[in-house]
């Protein structure tokens, strides 16, 4: 037996019954994205942790950070820390959604609460519009908690974030997936 995921079906027009859907989708895909940070996280930062302490015991570490930044090494850990994560958090965001939706149209979330992203004229997005839309999350996100994406959803006839109107894409409810067709034997369709 082979999973497949197949691309769900559009309902067009429905644009407007999905808000609440895609802020309940964006929240379980969130937590999908800080599993995923807390999984690459912790063999980085025990990597980077055992690297630097070594450092640090060694009296390598310390002084160039100390005279780089006029403070001590563990001030200067603590913001490159915090830089890195918003790097982090905002480039996994961005694979996440490029890749999930330029697959199947859909991410975890949107595909759990029945939704699908779609071109303006219902056609299927790829990979590169995609990552436009995903790019496009760091202007939504502006002045902080999605304010402009929902906001520019809410005046939106088409409830359109930012990075769905520069893209070119909706998102609408979507019939539910059914499975692949069944093989037989040789692999031909039954």
């Amino acid at each position: 037996m082979r999973l497949t995921l197949r691309r769900p079906d559009p309902r067009i027009g429905t644009e407007d019954d999905v808000v609440a859907s895609r802020v309940a989708a964006f929240a379980i895909d969130q937590l999908l994205v800080v599993g995923l940070l807390v999984t690459l996280g912790s063999f980085v930062l025990g990597v980077a942790g055992a690297t630097l302490g070594a450092g640090v015991e060694l009296g390598i570490v310390e002084a160039p950070l100390s005279s780089l930044t006029g403070g001590t090494g563990a001030e200067f850990a603590i913001a490159a820390a915090a830089a890195v994560f918003g790097v982090a958090w905002t480039a996994t965001t961005i694979a996440y959604f490029t890749v999930t939706e330029g697959a199947i149209g859909a991410s975890v979330g949107k595909l759990l609460l029945g939704l699908v992203v779609v071109g303006t004229d219902g056609s299927p997005i790829g990979y590169r519009t995609a990552f436009v839309r995903s790019v496009l999350r760091i202007v939504d996100s502006q002045p902080g908690l999605y304010v402009l994406g929902v906001g520019s959803m809410l005046i939106s006839d088409r409830r359109q974030r930012v990075g769905d109107r520069v893209a070119g894409t909706v998102v609408v409810a979507a019939d539910r997936p059914t499975s692949a067709p069944s093989e037989s034997a040789n692999g031909t369709p039954v």
